[in-house]
């Protein structure tokens, strides 16, 4: 797709979505190209505009009784193109194909608590596959992600503290998700079986870790993604008492709020203290 293309769709599909006109403007004249508008701009717009985006569009006149599927170019039987009207978009001058083609509507708005394994269940998962526990071991005691994993080597321990860091080839792949590098101190059950493992640590691709993961937590009836080995990373130093900013800095979350949505209620402290204090 050409740039002045992608940039056409970007302020449409903004446009629609709601966002003001200095967004739209940008995205149209290049000040600040599409792929980076989407990038940099989806993540922190995505709850706010999925919460109020069905309103907004149907509070449009050109697009009044027309569902988000259909808008995105998913109009089925009994939608505005089968009962012959024209789809909303072509109401936009000089635009002649539809810029939302191939854009999936956008899920509703998900909020479950963070799941985590217990030390019991930990240790079910280590003696499901014995050829595999000491990389989940490591993994549940560095709080690495999957993709971070992918590029570890012996080497990137120093003074026994893991570096993970942010190194990108041209195609992005090597990045960090915050685009920072951290470093995480090695206990002594992170160290022991690092050493048992090769080097680089993991050499298939990381879907197939994601499998093997999937695999020995049902075979050890615990369930689970290997993501939760990370949930239990952090779940774990919260309950122990850890403050969240250092539990951010060792998981690497981005932004502090991460941090307290998902582990703030493991505090010591928790919320019981809280709702005691209750008489009435």
């Amino acid at each position: 797709m050409e740039l002045k293309e992608l940039q056409l769709r970007t302020m449409v599909i903004y446009g629609f979505m709601g966002l003001g006109a200095d967004f739209c403007e940008d995205a149209f004249v290049g000040s600040i190209s599409s792929r980076e508008l989407l990038s940099k701009n989806a993540k922190n717009l995505k709850t706010d505009r999925l919460r109020s985006l069905p309103g907004r569009l149907h509070a449009l006149p050109e697009v009044e009784g027309v569902d988000l599927a259909c808008l995105l170019g998913d109009c089925g039987e009994g939608s505005s193109q089968a009962a012959g009207r024209a789809p909303p978009w072509r109401a936009v001058e000089g635009m002649d194909a539809n810029p939302f083609e191939g854009i999936q509507a956008p899920r509703g708005v998900r909020s479950i608590a963070v799941r985590f394994y217990t030390a019991d269940a930990m240790q079910q998962l280590y003696a499901a596959n014995a050829s595999r526990a000491n990389l989940w071991r490591f993994m549940a005691h560095t709080g690495i992600r999957r993709g971070d994993l992918m590029h570890l080597r012996h080497e990137n321990v120093v003074t026994g503290r893991l570096l993970v860091e942010s190194d990108p080839d041209e195609d992005g792949d090597g990045r960090t998700k915050s685009g920072n590098w951290r470093e995480v101190p090695l206990n002594a059950h992170a160290a022991a079986p690092l050493a048992t493992l090769l080097d680089p640590l993991v050499s298939v691709h990381k879907d197939t870790v994601s499998d093997w993961s999937k695999d020995d937590a049902t075979a050890a009836g615990v369930g689970g993604s290997l993501h939760r080995l990370r949930h239990t990373f952090c779940a774990h130093m919260v309950m122990a008492g850890v403050p969240l900013r250092c539990v951010q800095l060792l998981a690497g979350h981005a932004d502090y709020a991460t941090t307290e949505k998902y582990y703030a209620h493991l505090t010591p402290e928790g919320d019981d203290g809280a709702v005691a204090k209750l008489t009435y």
